[in-house]
């Protein structure tokens, strides 16, 4: 089991640990929203309309569309076994 105790450790552990291994399902559209906000947060003191903004693309909120176009391109069987 992994443990977060730090909030550098979600920039300097997690963040490149899904970077280097990413997600394979459109959940990558998801981090990349997460790891978007993470670093606003960490870097700069957003507004709660920012956090709003990007938070309002992800999970359920995003598309349906938008979930089957980035599955269509990146969860081919053939991208799939890449990994």
């Amino acid at each position: 089991m992994f443990a977060i105790t730090d909030r550098k450790d979600l920039r300097n552990v997690v963040i490149p640990f899904f970077d280097k291994h990413p997600l394979v399902t459109s959940k990558a559209l998801d981090y990349q929203n997460w790891k978007k906000a993470l670093i606003k947060c960490m870097d700069e003191n957003p507004t709660k309309e920012e956090i709003d903004e990007i938070r309002a693309g992800m999970n359920s909120r995003r598309s349906f569309e938008e979930r089957w176009n980035y599955s269509e391109l990146h969860c081919t069987p053939d991208k799939l076994s890449d990994g």
